[in-house]
């Protein structure tokens, strides 16, 4: 990033039934709840979305 150096941490609730409120198809994939920790610019850290498709059973994040 030109902004610093970050890290996404995707949020897993522990129930299942809460998946359907930060999980969401389209797209060809998934958009999900994350959370991106920007180490240098810790101001610039924030929850949101990002989004993701599934190959080889690993989830990529596309955008």
């Amino acid at each position: 990033m030109t902004f610093g150096e970050c890290y996404t941490f995707l949020i897993v609730p522990r129930y299942q039934e809460d998946w359907e409120r930060i999980v969401i198809p389209g797209y060809g994939g998934y958009r999900v709840y994350a959370y991106v920790w920007n180490v240098d610019t810790d101001e610039c850290s924030e929850f949101g979305f990002i989004d993701i498709i599934v190959v080889d059973s690993k989830p990529v994040r596309v955008a």
